[in-house]
């Protein structure tokens, strides 16, 4: 059992993708950041350019399936995301409850709102949909198509960001904070949100 982070991540400039290895492997003697690593690495060597959702789908449900195929046990949710920077569309395909947010800045109001928000999935609280060894058929998976403009913010986490950072907190550090200090802000919050008992968290 090697004593690693059950998240994993792997991005270009157009491509992103987050999963969250299910952690309760461990128990069983189970690395799961195998999983979890295993996803973003096939998925990031596959995608080129996607023209619609359902081909970005089609992408992560043939690489779950083809790890299931193998004998690597294990689990993960997950979020996927690219960008069409030339018809300014974002595609996502996500599963469970890593998810992501689009920030957009309003001329008028001279701030960022959140312009959308993926939703979770759940069987029940804290269950979340899941891939992998004995999880969910990874076709359920969410998609969704949306117009990008010049600006916009995306954030993308597994639950380790969005159980310990309300919106409203996040459209706090968006709207005050330097671009570059942005993702540094938002994990440092997350984390002395996550050890603090008193904060009434979303997962709260």
């Amino acid at each position: 059992l090697k004593r690693k982070s059950e998240d994993a991540c792997a991005l270009s400039s157009s491509f992103i993708i987050v999963a969250d290895g299910v952690g309760g492997y461990k128990t069983y003697g189970i690395d799961p950041s195998i999983y979890s690593s295993t996803l973003c690495d096939q998925v990031s060597k596959r995608v080129n350019f996607i023209r619609n959702e359902n081909e970005l789908k089609d992408i992560v449900v043939n690489v779950i399936r083809e790890m299931d195929s193998k004998p690597i046990v294990g689990g993960a949710t997950f979020c996927s995301l690219y960008i069409d920077n030339e018809n300014k569309k974002l595609y996502s395909c996500s599963l469970g409850d890593t998810l992501f947010a689009l920030f957009r800045y309003d001329e008028d109001s001279q701030s960022y709102h959140i312009a959308y928000k993926a939703k979770e999935q759940y069987h029940s609280f804290n269950t979340p949909y899941q891939c992998g060894y004995g999880g969910d058929d990874p076709s359920f998976s969410s998609t969704t198509i949306l117009d990008i403009k010049p600006n916009d913010i995306i954030i993308t986490g597994t639950d380790g960001l969005w159980d310990n950072i309300s919106d409203s907190v996040l459209l706090e550090i968006i709207n005050s904070n330097c671009r570059e200090d942005i993702v540094d802000r938002v994990a440092s919050v997350a984390k002395e949100n996550s050890m603090n008992d008193m904060i009434d968290s979303p997962f709260a």
